[in-house]
Formats: structure tokens, C-alpha cells, sequence
């Protein structure tokens, strides 16, 4: 037999997105400058005082800010990501086969590395996950963070957002 069943959804974000994803790369720049500084003490160490990337977004699009994916790929210590009114902080080392995944969607509010294990508890304590959003038309982003080697980067994707009726 069959019976009669009534279903209502709830919106669980008041926008809506474009279909084409599009995505930003901000690669890690290290410092030109470091080296051994006097006095010296043991253990010695050479290594750069970390820096700061900075990258514009010609036009995020939409016409209401978005929430993104934020990707940070190893290897850097303390790595964060600013931008317009918002800032996301990990209080860890990203090593350099390791890829952390921040979500700012509403619903999925995520912080995983690339082996599945959950990160939430490595934010620094002033990040807020869900006031971090992409302002249409152009914007800065600020990619920074502790790293010898300069192979990290960070990557943002979204789909640029338009209010639901």
C-alpha cells in the first residue's frame, strides 16, 4: 500500500549560487631575509621570520557576500588567511603533505585536513567561521604564516551569491 506523506523543507542559507565554481591561488612567498642573529646561543637554527602574500580578486561576483572553501597546503606553521572584516587562524604546523580544508559554508562549517581528521579545536580563538565572506566585486586577500621551504599556498573557492526571494 501506499500512504500519503507531507514534507516540508527549510532553507538552511537565505541565498543562492551561480553554478560555475571559480577559485583563487595565493602562493606562499618566504622570506629573502634571515640567518643567524647575535648573540648567538645554541641550538643554532637558520631560518626565515616568516612572511605575508597578498592577492586581489578581480571580481568575486554575485551581488551579496559569499561564504568559501579555503584550501592551505603545507608546509607553514601558524597559517592564515585575511580579508575584508574576517581572518582564519590554525594554531599548528601544516606539514608538507598535508592540505587543511575550511569550510564557511552555513550547514558545513568544517576544518579537516586531507586524512579526515577534524581540526575545529586548532582555530585560533578570535576566528568566526561564519562572518567569513567574499564581498562582491573586487577584493584583498592576505595569505601568511612560517615557512622555509616556500611551498605552501592557499586556494579559495565559491560561487558567488544572489539573495532568494
Amino acid at each position: 500500500g501506499t500512504a500519503p506523506v507531507s514534507l516540508t523543507f527549510k532553507l538552511m542559507s537565505d541565498m543562492y549560487f551561480e553554478d560555475e565554481e571559480r577559485q583563487a591561488l595565493i602562493p606562499f612567498v618566504p622570506p629573502s631575509t634571515g640567518g643567524l642573529t647575535a648573540p648567538l646561543t645554541a641550538p643554532l637554527t637558520a631560518v626565515g621570520t616568516g612572511a605575508q602574500r597578498g592577492g586581489t580578486i578581480s571580481d568575486v561576483g554575485g551581488t551579496i557576500p559569499t561564504p568559501f572553501h579555503l584550501y592551505i597546503k603545507g608546509e607553514i606553521s601558524r597559517p592564515w588567511v585575511e580579508g575584508p572584516d574576517w581572518k582564519i587562524q590554525l594554531n599548528m604546523d601544516v606539514a608538507y603533505d598535508q592540505t587543511v580544508h575550511i569550510s564557511t559554508y552555513a550547514g558545513a562549517l568544517i576544518v579537516e585536513d586531507n586524512f579526515g581528521r577534524n581540526l575545529t579545536g586548532r582555530l585560533a580563538a578570535s576566528t568566526r567561521l561564519n562572518e567569513a565572506r567574499l564581498k562582491p566585486g573586487p577584493t584583498s586577500i592576505t595569505f601568511g604564516g612560517q615557512s622555509i621551504s616556500g611551498l605552501a599556498s592557499a586556494r579559495l573557492t565559491w560561487r558567488p551569491a544572489y539573495p532568494t526571494l
